[in-house]
């Protein structure tokens, strides 16, 4: 993930660096977006019920 989106490196040559495949690379993305989203999603919704209780 810090490879492709905060260096912007494709993911052909995070694939080379690491020594996997474009799928796999394609694949630890993916996951890795899904988990990030649901933590933030999850997250988000925590302040939001603890602000709800304190107002």
């Amino acid at each position: 993930m810090v490879l492709h989106h905060l260096l912007a490196l494709p993911v052909e040559q995070v694939a080379r660096e690491t020594g996997a495949t474009n799928g796999a690379v394609r694949t630890w993305r993916s996951r890795t977006c899904r988990v990030l989203r649901e933590r933030l999603i999850d997250s988000a919704a925590v302040r939001t019920e603890g602000a709800a209780s304190h107002g």
